[in-house]
């Protein structure tokens, strides 16, 4: 997948990504699926700082047999919204797609509960040409009720 760069609202070029893998029927891959049918874009923006924020709620398939969010999916959902927060800064030669995650750290502070939805944030705080560094934080929804 790579990003839309002749869009230029930066909302609407991470809402295309999104709806390519949407638009994709061959894509049949675990983080496919989440990009299909669990992650809403809410905003993004490109200045004065390149932000996205997504919102999902947390079902059976991303949770352990002790009914919380695995950890392994929290750093799956990390990982696709970090990546799909670079597409406001990509041109037709800098940053077509996303790339490959080198390092991801998570900090995990409490569990999330199956049936939970939550919110990710992401921010840019870097793009270099063959690095970027973003950080994201991962919250319960204030929609959510708890």
């Amino acid at each position: 997948m790579v990003f839309a760069v002749d869009v230029k609202d930066p909302k609407e070029r991470v809402q295309a990504y999104l709806d390519s893998y949407k638009n994709d029927p061959q894509t049949e891959t675990f983080d496919a699926a989440l990009m299909k049918h669990h992650l809403k874009l809410l905003s993004a923006t490109a200045t004065p700082k390149v932000t996205a924020t997504f919102r999902m709620k947390v079902t059976r398939d991303f949770c352990s047999t002790m009914g919380n969010m695995h950890g392994g999916a929290i750093a799956l959902v990390l990982d696709m919204c970090t990546t799909t927060c670079m597409a406001p800064v990509s041109t037709p030669d800098f940053w077509l797609f996303g790339g490959v995650s080198r390092t991801l750290n998570t900090t995990f502070l409490r569990a999330i509960r199956q049936g939970t939805e939550i919110e990710v944030f992401c921010e840019v705080l870097h793009v270099g040409a063959r690095l970027g560094k973003i950080v994201s934080s991962c919250f319960v929804s204030a929609t959510d009720g708890l």
